[in-house]
């Protein structure tokens, strides 16, 4: 949950990882989506190919966390 406090390549893989798991239940790929689009928003921005590798729900929640980055700048 608190991951979103770090940056770096190995935080984004890892959380990638979580996200794009088909075998975690809902709760643990949502948390890990929500870090990761925040993570991504502040360091600015998500490559499309990232986003092509996700669940859809975990993609719907980074994406979320884009838009809504945008909205406050």
């Amino acid at each position: 949950m608190d991951v979103e406090a770090y940056s770096g390549e190995q935080v984004v893989k890892a959380l990638t990882d979580v996200t794009s798991s088909p075998v975690e239940d809902e709760l643990v790929p949502d948390s890990a989506a929500e870090s990761l689009g925040r993570i991504l928003a502040r360091d600015g921005g998500c490559p499309e190919e990232l986003l092509a590798c996700l669940r859809p729900d975990a993609k719907r929640m980074v994406e979320e966390m884009l838009r809504a980055s945008r909205q406050v700048e």
